[in-house]
């Protein structure tokens, strides 16, 4: 059985869910899974079916959004090491002696492998995401979206990097278009309010019913848009100007339904 160790953020880990449960080779593989991606995972298998996927919570002491070796930020620091440890730890005392043990990602893969004396391989390299992971998991066939009458769009301007958050001028230019159209926008965010209409979520559970509630998405290259990508709701997807897209969304790419922070065309 192979091993996958999902060691990165919320979004990462839904994308890596998605792709495993399309997969007609779930069955070689087992997630060994950061503890701080379960209460995640648990609203999750609320809405969607996760029983096919072997999966267990291991606690390797991250308790910022992913390993931190794989951030700038937390490179140098003292719990980089001891989370590497604890992966280790975890290896040496469940060897893998009848597959291969990956990571989700090439980059710094040399320095995990170098750090901790083990072999990983990486599921993904640099390029399109989605794409990788299909590949990987022998994935085919498009995935069809239900579309109706557009009449409640959500905007998630929140992202947990600064530069993708969706700024004042976009939200409402968005707005302003959607007006026009006579058609209903909101906004969520999380933990905090700007104008007094919008809402707040503050855990996994209230995210999901508020893309589950609408039947269109606008967000932020981050967790909303991803989660609406595996929730089969059709979506908008912003970058900000000149940002790599390797994380676009198979709805975005295949309906054309991106833009930029300073040119973005809206759909309907």
């Amino acid at each position: 059985m192979h091993r996958l160790f999902l060691l990165r953020a919320y979004g990462d880990f839904v994308i890596l869910i998605q792709a495993l449960i399309q997969s007609p080779q779930k069955n070689k593989y087992t997630l060994i899974v950061s503890q701080h991606l379960e209460p995640l995972y648990k609203e999750l298998a609320l809405v969607i079916d996760l029983s096919s996927i072997p999966i267990q919570f291991v606690n390797f002491g991250i308790h910022t959004s992913q390993l931190r070796l794989f951030t700038n930020k937390h490179l140098l620091s003292p719990a980089t090491f001891k989370e590497l440890k604890q992966i280790r730890k975890f290896v040496e005392q469940n060897p893998n002696t009848t597959g291969q043990d990956y990571i989700e990602q090439v980059t710094r893969i040399s320095a995990v492998n170098f750090l901790t004396g083990l072999a990983f391989k990486p599921i993904i390299d640099n390029q399109q995401v989605y794409a990788n992971y299909d590949h990987f998991f022998k994935n085919t066939g498009p995935k069809h979206y239900e579309m109706k009458q557009l009449d409640n769009v959500l905007i998630l301007p929140d992202a947990r990097l600064q530069k993708r958050v969706l700024n004042l001028d976009i939200i409402e230019a968005i707005q302003n278009y959607y007006s026009q159209k006579a058609v209903k926008t909101s906004i969520a965010r999380f933990k905090h309010t700007i104008e007094k209409d919008d809402i707040i979520y503050t855990n996994f559970k209230e995210l999901i019913i508020c893309i589950q509630k609408a039947n269109f998405i606008i967000a932020a290259d981050s967790l909303p848009i991803h989660l609406a990508q595996l929730l089969n709701k059709p979506h908008f997807m912003l970058f900000p100007n000149g940002h790599p897209r390797n994380f676009i969304t198979p709805y975005a790419l295949e309906y054309n339904s991106y833009g930029e922070f300073s040119n973005f065309k809206l759909p309907f």
